[in-house]
Parts: structure tokens; C-alpha cells; sequence
């Protein structure tokens, strides 16, 4: 589920830097190490804590819990460490070179942290675990850039004019480092979110129709015939004629060739019969079609895998005619179909697997019955 109001904004995975600018800010104020990372630690958890219970988004939290072992681990050093003579400074760099050494850990080991958090958890959850490394990466390398500059720094000036400019060199800069990585990112969330509520999310389905998930469209698209999805296709018979139309150029499938003009997949959590409702109005200036279902069956070349579900609309008024000719194509018959079989580029290869169906089941029918009418 894809969050709205305050959520949308607290799920951004890099608030977890806010704990790094808290540590920063507490150092410089109360000039006292100890406090600032105990102070530092216990927010990180407590706001790690409350966002996974609010967001409902666990994956989120990991810079949280990133910064707390970095800080952590300042905390040990600064306990082990209370009788030596180091400059306070020093655990403020400590915790930048601890917090960007388990960031490189931690994309080192990408294949199993996806593993073991990505296990259950929805599309949204997993896009955000993906993007969390693209944050660690981010804030890796910023930092490192950082601390190279702070090294370089001191070996070109007098340590006198350093310790003049600790001010800006230790806090308003990696200071405005985080902020900028936590704005970067969340103008890149918000773009996330709103690919992810115009994407279309299909039913995975097996060949009984059984929905075993659920997956983006673009995504199974670039995936090929990997997941199986449900589609509807409708047939137009009027007078024992089959209606057919041109395939965009455009389309993914057999563009160009003639076919049903009516072809729609299945959304998630759709009814079909709302399917093929939407499928008609959707390019009819018809709300009530009356259909029926003739036929399921798999299709799978090498680009796309369907399960579909082959329904028949009778034309036999006026009005419906009247609608049907805000379409391009025209009724072929049976005669005229089968005299361009010799070309098997003509008609999409769905409909030179139904016609054989349609011809002896739904044709040889209406031909009866109209047969029936004029004796």
C-alpha cells in the first residue's frame, strides 16, 4: 500500500541521517562527548521504534539502525579510551569513519540483507529496501570526499588555522552534507510514490487462474514471459461476420496485424466481468454490451505469457451498429478470413488460434439461427 499524507514523508529511508546532525549539533553545544552519543543513541532507537510502528515500513529503518552501531561503537572507543589524552574532535571523526565503513559493509553485503528483509514484504517495501542502498552508496562516498578533504586540509595549513576553522569544518559542513542527502532524497521518494500510484499492478496467475501475487506491469513487461497474467479479449459477431480492426503499430504483440478490438488485461483484484465492461466502454459509446463467455486459454511465445479469457458480444441492433463504427475496422467473413489465412501475417497469432472456436462454436450459430428466422 502505497502511504498518503504525514506517512508519505516520514518513510523517506534517509531519515536516518537525522541522528548523524543530532550527534553533530550536541557535540558542538554541550562540549561534552559522552552525553551527545548516549543522547544520540537512545533518539535513534526511540524514532526508529515509533516511524516502523507508525509507517508500517520496517525496511525504512535501517539508517537508523546503521547510525546507532556507528555511534555504538564511538561510545565503546570513547569508554575504553577515557584516560587517554585525545581531542574531543577526534570521536566526532571517529563517528564519521565508523557510520561510512559499515555503509560500504552493508552494500557489500546487498544480496542478503534483500534476502532476509525482502522476504514478505510488498512492492513498495522492497522498492524502498533498493533505494537504501543507493542512500548508503550516496552518503558513503559524500563522506569519504569529506574526510579526505579534512585530511588534505591539515596538511596544508598550520594545525592553528585548522582548529580556527573546526567550527565549519566539523559541524556546518557535514551538517549541510546530511541535510542536502535527506532533501536529494526526499524529492527522489516523492517521485517514487508517484510512479508507483500510476503504475498498473497485474494478477500473477496459473493456468487453472488461480492468483498466486501480484507484480507492476512495467516491470513483468521488461521481464517477458517470465509471470503469467489474465487478459480479456472480446469477439464482435453481427450476422455471422467477425468484427476486426488493425493493432496499433505501437503495440507490444503482433502490431498491425487484424484482430478483436477489444483486448484488456486483468488488474489486480478486478472482477473480469468489470474487465470486459471497461474493455467495451472504454472505446464504445456503449454502456450495456451484452457478452458472454466462450473460451480459457493459455497463450506464451517468446515475449508474453497470458492466460486469456475469450468472450463473445453479439451485435443486433441499430444503436449497437451505430457505436460500433466510432471503430476503424470493418465485418469480415468467414469466407474472407480464411481466403487471408494464406497469409499468416494478417491476423494476430491469439485470433488464428480462436477462429477454428469461434467459426464452429459461435458462427455456425448465428447461421442457424438465422437460418431458422427466415424459414
Amino acid at each position: 500500500m502505497i502511504t498518503k499524507g504525514i506517512k508519505k514523508y516520514l518513510i523517506n529511508p534517509s531519515l536516518g541521517l537525522i541522528t548523524g546532525i543530532l550527534y553533530i549539533i550536541l557535540f558542538w553545544t554541550t562540549n561534552n562527548v559522552l552525553y551527545s552519543l548516549s543522547i544520540s543513541i537512545v533518539f535513534s532507537i526511540l524514532i526508529d521504534i515509533a516511524l516502523r510502528l507508525y509507517t508500517k515500513a520496517s525496511v525504512c529503518g535501517l539508517i537508523f539502525l546503521f547510525n546507532s552501531i556507528a555511534l555504538g561503537i564511538t561510545l565503546i572507543v570513547k569508554l575504553l579510551s577515557d584516560l587517554q589524552d585525545f581531542p574531543p574532535v577526534f570521536y566526532l571523526v571517529l563517528y564519521f569513519v565508523t557510520f561510512t565503513t559499515i555503509l560500504f559493509i552493508s552494500r557489500l553485503s546487498k544480496t542478503y540483507i534483500s534476502l532476509y528483509l525482502g522476504k514478505k514484504k510488498s512492492i513498495v517495501q522492497k522498492t524502498f529496501l533498493s533505494e537504501i542502498f543507493e542512500i548508503a552508496r550516496l552518503t558513503q562516498y559524500t563522506i569519504t570526499l569529506y574526510l579526505f578533504a579534512i585530511l588534505i586540509f591539515s596538511f596544508l595549513k598550520p594545525q592553528k588555522y585548522l582548529w580556527e576553522a573546526s567550527l565549519t569544518i566539523y559541524c556546518i559542513i557535514p551538517i549541510a552534507i546530511l541535510v542536502t542527502i535527506i532533501i536529494y532524497e526526499e524529492v527522489k521518494t516523492r517521485s517514487i510514490i508517484k510512479q508507483l500510484r500510476k503504475e498498473e499492478w497485474l494478477p500473477i496467475v496459473n493456468e487453472s487462474g488461480e492468483v498466486t501475487g501480484r507484480i507492476a506491469r512495467s516491470v513483468s513487461s521488461k521481464m517477458k514471459n517470465r509471470f503469467m497474467h489474465p487478459v480479456v479479449r472480446v469477439a464482435l459477431i453481427h450476422n455471422g461476420e467477425i468484427y476486426l480492426q488493425k493493432r496499433s503499430d505501437s503495440a507490444p504483440l503482433d502490431p498491425g496485424t487484424y484482430d478483436h478490438p477489444f483486448e484488456k488485461y486483468m488488474l489486480f483484484n478486478h472482477e473480469i466481468n468489470i474487465a470486459v465492461r471497461n474493455s467495451i466502454s472504454r472505446l464504445l459509446n456503449m454502456q450495456e454490451l451484452p457478452f458472454n463467455f466462450l473460451i480459457k486459454y493459455v497463450f506464451e511465445n517468446e515475449n508474453t505469457k497470458r492466460l486469456i479469457f475469450l468472450f463473445v458480444a453479439r451485435i443486433e441492433t441499430e444503436s449497437q451498429l451505430k457505436s460500433i463504427s466510432l471503430l476503424n475496422g470493418k465485418f469480415w467473413t468467414t469466407k474472407q478470413i480464411e481466403e487471408s489465412f494464406a497469409d499468416d501475417k494478417i491476423f494476430s497469432e491469439c485470433f488464428q488460434l480462436e477462429y477454428e472456436y469461434l467459426k464452429n462454436v459461435v458462427i455456425q450459430a448465428e447461421l442457424a439461427k438465422k437460418e431458422t428466422v427466415k424459414q
